[in-house]
């Protein structure tokens, strides 16, 4: 009886894994996205300088990135748009990159279409596009909002958890209004990596706040967790495990109405700081330190890839030296 108990708990898991379907991979240049159609949630990975066809992620994507997902607040309610219990979830690959089909309840629909943008708008670097449709389908006006959490962790390890184009420094918990505040672009920064997310950029949809916070404080029932600005990133269940949390605005949505929200992310500083808008800082004294801090990062990035010549990308070495042509020019500079 326990063989065959054995037996069915096993066709049940290759049941499971055969209805959720395995992960689908999108390469684009140096770029690895992966779709998981167990989680609902992706992976966004950068081709490493070193060793072989070795991708390194570029926020944490354990569990299947179980941690990093897209929730909607509809008429007070929030669904986590994840797999769940009868509810369909489509992955597949499109002509311009994958999607995912949310249909957490039967007031909303969404579809996630990612897809790769090589050099937009002068950008100078590819950046990955994640484009969210949610439609009313309940059959009368109702109010809608989206939100976005992200798992990152690459500036954990260094100390400075985050900068923007205005903060040198972001080691604690941290509430940006963008009503107010002057910030347009965030940092997570690894050693030998980084994760940029624009948000003034042209084509992005610019979200009302931005919440930086330890990630179970982040992962609440309610639609908005609770910011106590300086509190470190520590809690009882995990130490030094900072998050970031996207939230847009709310739209009311007659039935059959669509909303539509856009971001970006790239593994690139230079180009993206160049043409975000409204990049630089208010003061003098700042906007110098800035451009200094710019002309040290680009010096290192053209220097690691002289040390590593197989991974040398011509186009991105012409880009980084145009940008730091320009930065050695302004002032004065020598």
């Amino acid at each position: 009886m326990k063989g065959l108990t054995g037996i069915l708990a096993l066709l049940f898991v290759l049941c499971q894994m055969s209805l959720f379907g395995s992960p689908l991979e999108i390469f684009s240049g140096r770029y690895k996205l992966v779709l998981y159609p167990d989680s609902g949630s992706f992976s966004l990975q950068y081709l490493s300088d070193t060793g072989k066809n070795r991708y390194e992620s570029l926020f944490d994507d354990r569990n299947n990135s179980a941690n990093t997902f897209f929730s909607v607040l509809c008429d007070g309610r929030v669904f986590k748009l994840s797999r769940k219990a009868g509810r369909p979830l489509v992955a597949e690959v499109t002509e311009s990159g994958a999607r995912f089909v949310f249909s957490p309840s039967d007031d909303f629909e969404v579809k996630q279409y990612f897809s790769f943008v090589t050099d937009a708008s002068g950008l100078g670097q590819d950046f990955l596009r994640i484009e969210t449709i949610l439609e009313n389908i309940s059959g009368k006006p109702r109010a809608y909002a989206l939100k976005a959490l992200f798992d990152t962790y690459l500036g954990e390890s260094e100390g400075i958890h985050f900068t923007t184009n205005v903060r040198n420094r972001i080691s604690s918990e941290l509430s940006i209004d963008f009503n107010r505040d002057k910030d347009s672009i965030l940092i997570s920064s690894g050693k030998n990596r980084n994760l940029v997310i624009p948000f003034l950029f042209q084509g992005v949809t610019k979200p009302d706040q931005l919440i930086i916070s330890n990630w179970t404080r982040l992962n609440t029932l309610a639609w908005l967790p609770s910011v106590v600005e300086g509190r470190t990133f520590n809690t009882v269940y995990s130490v030094n495990d900072s998050a970031v949390l996207l939230v847009w605005p709310t739209r009311i949505l007659e039935s059959g109405q669509t909303m539509k929200v856009n971001m970006i992310l790239s593994a690139s500083i230079p180009a993206l700081l160049q043409t975000a808008a409204g990049s630089t800082p208010d003061s003098a004294a700042s906007a110098e330190e800035y451009r200094l801090r710019l002309i040290d990062q680009i010096i290192q990035r053209i220097s690691e890839m002289e040390r590593n010549t197989d991974a040398i990308d011509p186009e991105e070495i012409k880009n980084l030296n145009e940008i730091l042509d320009q930065l050695l020019s302004n002032q004065g500079v020598r």
